[in-house]
C-alpha cells in the first residue's frame, strides 16, 4: 500500500497491478519489451515469489510515486526500473539505454544492468553497473554510475 493509502501495488498472474482504493480502478502496470518487434509485454521467468521478490517495489516516501523492477526477466542482465505515477499513469522504463547519453562507451550492453538505490524527493537515484561478477557475488556499494531521474521533468542527470 502507498504511504498515503491512496493505491495498492499487487501482483496478478505475475504481472504488476495498481489499484486506486477510492475508485478501486485496477491498471496494469507492465510495460512493453523495447527489444521486441512485436507489443510483448516483459517476460518473466516461471516462479513461485511475492508479488514482493518478483517486484521489489519502493514508494517514495509522499506516495506520489512508484518504482518497481519486474525481477526474473527471461533476459539475464536485463533489470529496467520501471517508474509509475498517479500524475503520468504511463510506466517510464530506466533501463541502460535510457542513461546511455550520459554513459558514453563506459559501459557494454552485455552484462550492465540497474539497480534502484533510493527516493530524494520527485527524483528516483538508479546505479549502472557492470555484472562482472559470479552469481553468488554482490556488486561492490561503489561499483558503477548513479543517475537521478526526475519524474515531474523526466530529465536524468549523473550524480556520481
Amino acid at each position: 500500500m502507498s504511504p498515503d493509502g491512496k493505491w495498492v501495488f499487487y501482483e496478478r498472474r505475475r504481472l504488476p497491478v495498481i489499484a486506486n482504493i477510492a475508485t478501486q480502478r485496477h491498471v496494469l502496470l507492465s510495460p512493453y519489451d523495447p527489444d521486441q518487434n512485436s507489443d510483448g509485454l516483459l517476460k518473466m521467468m516461471v516462479t513461485n515469489e511475492s508479488a514482493t521478490d518478483l517486484f521489489s517495489p519502493h514508494w517514495q516516501p509522499r506516495g506520489d510515486a512508484l518504482a518497481f523492477t519486474i525481477n526474473n526477466l527471461e533476459a539475464r542482465f536485463y533489470n529496467p526500473i520501471c517508474i509509475w505515477s498517479p500524475a503520468d499513469p504511463e510506466v517510464h522504463l530506466l533501463d541502460v539505454e535510457y542513461f546511455r547519453p550520459l554513459l558514453g562507451s563506459r559501459y557494454p550492453k552485455w552484462g550492465t544492468t540497474t539497480e534502484f538505490v533510493a527516493w530524494e524527493k520527485n527524483k528516483v537515484l538508479v546505479r549502472v553497473y557492470n555484472c562482472d561478477y559470479p552469481d553468488d557475488v554482490q556488486h561492490p556499494p561503489d561499483s558503477g554510475m548513479i543517475f537521478s531521474y526526475d519524474i515531474i521533468t523526466k530529465k536524468i542527470s549523473l550524480v556520481h
